[in-house]
């Protein structure tokens, strides 16, 4: 197969053409074209507000892993082996009575 020509196909962007593009996307507009900031409805300033207030929680409540390691080692940490049983019937029954559909 022989090349009769290496100009680009008249279709195609020149690099100058790019660039332009590029730099009038990314010049700074008319003070007169910019629009005002836009508004935050009331419900979406309290999803931020509360998700700030979660991420700036820690994310292991120390006091309580102490207290139940404590508890643990010193042969006091109790479990309710009823509750545990009825809280797995329970859940096993919202299940389609276990036949998940995997």
């Amino acid at each position: 197969m022989k090349v009769l020509t290496t100009d680009p196909p008249a279709t195609a962007p020149t690099p100058e053409s790019v660039r332009k593009a590029i730099s009038s996307t990314l010049e700074p507009k008319d003070s007169s074209e910019t629009s005002p900031p836009p508004e935050v409805s009331e419900k979406a300033q309290l999803i931020r507000k509360a998700s700030e207030a979660v991420r700036n929680q820690p994310d292991v409540r120390k006091d309580k892993v102490a207290a139940l390691k404590k508890s643990i080692n010193e042969g006091t940490y109790r479990l309710d082996s009823k509750a545990i049983a009825e809280r797995l019937i329970e859940e096993h029954l919202k299940t389609d009575f276990g036949k998940n559909k995997l």
